[in-house]
């Protein structure tokens, strides 16, 4: 029996955009291991194997700009890094070849089945951290510039800067993939595949069926072939949309600048919600244990009312911090939502944002994180089983790698959070998000 899980040569498989992002990222950090591709992997991450970085096909996609919608030049370039980069850092930040993870998984205080996972998410922690403030990057000309690239990169891919159709781990799944494929064929949507949707080396003569010579990256370019990636819906409430985006609904590319359309700014609110209101906090609580007196600071409450799960266009954004419509890339804590056609502030934790193109749920990682997961709550004694414990664990763990990691872009940026930098923007920040991820935590 042959093995399907075999690796392509990077030459002939991979877009030359991307053969060039890895030879500058690899020239930066010092190193000289090659990128693979794991062509029957999908969606098994990115990851190394301490000798050579190997990327499953849709994160290969990732470094792809004809999959980026809604982006200015400047800033996709800085998204494209952050995959590849992350990888490089297993190799030359934690552990690193000479070392290797044993010792470490052997020494945790868990099940043998467990460790692996748990050493994973620490040293994502450390890799994310140090790569994002470019400590391991060799010194060069070039230094200064790539960590900064890079640190935007962390923000992005990490505090919710984006969202991506077709994400394995959201609610629909890869259905995003077919959705998207039904609506070029229909002709509402630009295509942005390669060739138009014509292979190289087909193995049929209309040209649309690759064939094993076709180059691997090919499979994974455009709508209904690769994950699409668009500006979270903060950015959109707070940027204009470049010329030449392709608005969707067949209405094609933009011509001038101008304001994101209400198809970008759309999120779906996950659960019935009774909207309470904190003046001592300064927050909205969509669900409260005690209701009329605030669980996080034990003063009255506002009732503001229910709210019916649906989808919704957001008006404005919050932080954790309390900017309103950020500019940057940074958590938002609260929507506020046209509400029947009364403006609403609720608390994001519980909205999903959706596909500018297709509609269906296109969530950021911070989502995934964060998010509302009523499969937390309460499982009745049959649902605590291998796999439900087993999910329960990697949400949870999930959870901590981003608020930590979070920590760490606040306390090392210039911005800082709240007025404080350093190890005090940090802390405020683990502070602030407490209550939020206690409901991530507890599945409210």
């Amino acid at each position: 029996m042959v093995d399907a899980y075999f690796e392509l040569d990077p030459e002939t498989n991979l877009p030359p955009e991307m053969i060039k992002l890895v030879n500058r990222l690899r020239d930066a950090n010092g190193i000289s291991n090659e990128l693979r591709i794991v062509s029957d992997s999908q969606h098994s991450a990115a990851f190394t194997n301490m000798e050579y970085i190997s990327l499953s096909g849709d994160y290969m996609a990732l470094a792809m700009p004809e999959n980026y919608h809604g982006y200015l030049p400047t800033r996709l370039q800085e998204d494209l890094l952050m995959t590849i980069q992350h990888e490089i850092g297993h190799l030359n930040v934690h552990p690193n070849a000479s070392v290797g993870w044993r010792e470490e998984i052997n020494s945790l205080p868990l099940e043998r089945s467990r460790g692996g996972r748990w050493a994973n998410y620490f040293s994502d922690v450390m890799v994310n951290y140090v790569t994002g403030n470019g400590v391991q990057l060799r010194p060069s000309s070039e230094k200064e510039k790539v960590a900064s690239q890079v640190g935007n990169s962390m923000w992005s891919a990490y505090a919710g800067g984006y969202r991506q159709c077709f994400e394995a781990n959201s609610p629909t799944g890869f259905s995003g993939q077919s959705e998207h494929r039904k609506l070029l064929e229909s002709g509402a949507l630009v295509d942005n595949r390669y060739n138009n949707g014509l292979y190289d080396n087909p193995a049929t003569e209309d040209g649309l069926t690759p064939s094993s010579e076709t180059p691997f990256f090919q499979r994974w370019q455009g709508h209904g072939r690769g994950p699409q990636n668009y500006t979270s819906v903060a950015w959109c409430v707070a940027h204009p949309m470049p010329v030449g985006t392709d608005l969707g609904a067949g209405a094609g590319r933009s011509t001038t600048s101008q304001p994101f359309p209400d198809n970008w700014k759309q999120v779906q609110v996950q659960a019935n919600l009774s909207i309470e209101y904190s003046p001592n906090a300064d927050k909205w609580l969509g669900y409260n244990p005690s209701p009329g007196t605030c669980p996080l600071t034990g003063g009255s409450t506002t009732s503001e009312g229910a709210l019916d799960a649906g989808t919704y266009t957001v008006l404005q954004t919050r932080t954790y911090d309390g900017v309103l419509n950020t500019k940057l890339i940074r958590p938002i804590e609260f929507y506020q939502i046209d509400y029947k056609g009364t403006p609403r502030w609720i608390p994001a934790h519980y909205c999903l944002t959706l596909c500018p193109h297709c509609g269906q749920t296109a969530p950021t990682q911070f989502e995934l994180a964060f998010g509302y997961k009523p499969f937390l709550k309460n499982p009745s004694f049959e649902e605590y089983n291998e796999q439900t414990l087993s999910n329960a664990e990697k949400s949870r763990l999930y959870q901590q790698l981003i608020n930590n990691l979070i920590a760490g872009l606040y306390a090392t940026s210039t911005e800082g959070y709240g007025g404080k930098t350093g190890v005090a923007a940090g802390e405020a920040w683990l502070h602030d998000t407490a209550w939020d991820m206690h409901l991530a935590h507890t599945g409210n």
